[in-house]
């Protein structure tokens, strides 16, 4: 965890400027709005928390990540008890921006109760209002008074298999993942672990790095995928990058089981935001996909 701890960007930019008045800095009024509820009507957010009782928190960032979310867990629109708009760039370095939100689901199979935070079409773009976002969705959660030990968190994000480095990168797409716990083995992991010289950054790094410095216990899902240049079989792509998922089963008591077949989000932005990511955000691609 050392390594992690120097190498992700969060990591090292949380730990310097915690309690800096540098991040007072951040306008958030402006880049960060209230939570509204599912009318659209301003909520608040810290009663809504502090009246539920879950186990788990899990995080999905991105189109693909959120259907599987969705899938897995049945969620639907019922679920949803509060989302959060906000403003990021629409390309790295650009000014021009676009304002998106992030979801925030309760479901409550039986006794394992999960708050669920989706975040489906955000970009890998770093912009420090993330942090800002971040703070404001877990501040809220965590000091919601639960119970025991707390809830745990799960994190999962994709990224394209061409930016893993390793001496040997696999063809197909793959799973690899960060636990908060060094002493973790690697037998009681879904997955093998994420290795250096890699690193994370922006919303993924932003939310292990909150949890790792108020202790809590976290895991880092990382799918590196393989862009499908065939628009045709693009669906059939992203089921089998779920399927690829699927061993999270044996980790957690939230996934009792999945769905034998992977159907189309009913969600049909999201749908397209899926097959998009999977042929590389090219709108040629795309624009066969409707022909």
């Amino acid at each position: 965890m050392d390594f992690f701890l120097k190498r992700i960007p969060a990591f090292s930019r949380a730990l310097g400027e915690l309690d800096s008045d540098e991040d007072d800095s951040i306008n958030e009024s402006t880049e960060v709005d209230d939570f509204l509820d599912v009318a659209g009507v301003p909520v608040d957010f810290e009663r809504v928390v502090s009246d539920l009782s879950f186990k788990h928190i899990i995080v999905s960032i991105g189109p693909i990540q959120t259907a599987f979310i969705s899938g897995a867990l049945c969620v639907t629109k019922e679920h949803l008890i509060a989302k959060l708009p906000f403003i990021l760039p629409i390309y790295s370095g650009a000014d021009k921006t676009a304002r998106t939100y992030a979801f925030v689901y309760f479901v409550s199979p039986s006794e394992k109760s999960t708050l669920i935070i989706t975040l489906p079409y955000v970009r890998d773009n770093i912009h420090h209002s993330q942090k800002v976002v971040v703070d404001k969705l877990l501040h809220q959660i965590v000091s919601s008074g639960q119970t025991g030990s707390g809830p745990d968190l799960l994190v999962l994000c994709t990224r394209e298999v061409h930016e893993y480095r390793a001496s040997s990168v696999p063809s197909e797409s793959f799973v690899r993942v960060i636990h908060s716990d060094p002493r973790e083995n690697d037998q009681s992991l879904p997955f093998p672990k994420l290795e250096q010289p890699n690193i994370l950054s922006g919303f993924p790094a932003e939310f292990f790095t909150y949890a790792i410095l108020r202790s809590i216990r976290s895991m880092l899902l990382v799918l590196y995928y393989v862009p499908q240049d065939n628009p045709g079989y693009a669906w059939q792509s992203v089921n089998e990058l779920f399927r690829k998922i699927t061993p999270l089963e044996q980790f957690s008591d939230v996934f009792v089981s999945f769905p034998s077949k992977w159907d189309l989000p009913e969600d049909a932005v999201l749908r397209k935001a899926c097959i998009s990511l999977i042929c590389g955000n090219k709108p040629s691609l795309m624009d066969q996909m409707y022909t």
